[in-house]
């Protein structure tokens, strides 16, 4: 009877350890549902006053963290979440600034910020696999990133080869 029990949390654990090593090779992020994504509906507050507006800042939200998560995993270098984070900062600021001119997001505004977020996630989803996964030793890169930002603070706490 322990034997059998001994031998169900070895399968277990196998199986726990085989998803988790899928989801290192694979990216798996919310940002790549873009069915999901582009149906997400966001609570408007703040300086967010358009519901539009806040789709699409929620939707920024959303695949910055995904950014973050990838850039820590070491799915993307240094400069290429840097670049993804910016273009999803410019999406979100041009919306900002369109909702303070005009007082709204029209659909097509919409339709044409989540196209520029979908370009940013498809990037991010595509990702080849990491230096980690094929052995190879991350280069040592330096930082171009401000001091204080997200994608900084993740490359900071990393080892350096």
């Amino acid at each position: 009877m322990k034997y059998l029990l001994i031998i169900a949390l070895a399968l277990g654990c196998g199986q726990v350890f085989a998803q988790t090593g899928r989801q290192a090779s694979s990216p798996d992020y919310p940002s790549c549902d873009l069915s999901q994504q582009l149906s997400l509906k966001a609570d408007t507050g703040g300086s967010i006053t358009d519901p539009r507006q806040a789709h699409v800042s929620m939707r920024g939200n959303i695949l910055q963290a995904d950014i973050s998560t990838a850039r820590k995993a070491r799915l993307l270098s240094e400069a290429k979440a840097l670049q993804m984070w910016q273009q999803v900062d410019a999406v979100r600021r041009q919306a900002d600034g369109l909702v303070q001119r005009q007082g709204f997001l029209s659909a097509a505004e919409v339709a044409s910020e989540d196209r520029a977020l979908n370009a940013v996630a498809l990037q991010m989803c595509k990702a080849p696999p990491s230096a980690a996964a094929t052995g190879k030793r991350p280069s040592s890169g330096h930082h171009h990133a401000e001091p204080g930002h997200p994608v900084s603070l993740l490359s900071a706490g990393s080892p350096q080869a």
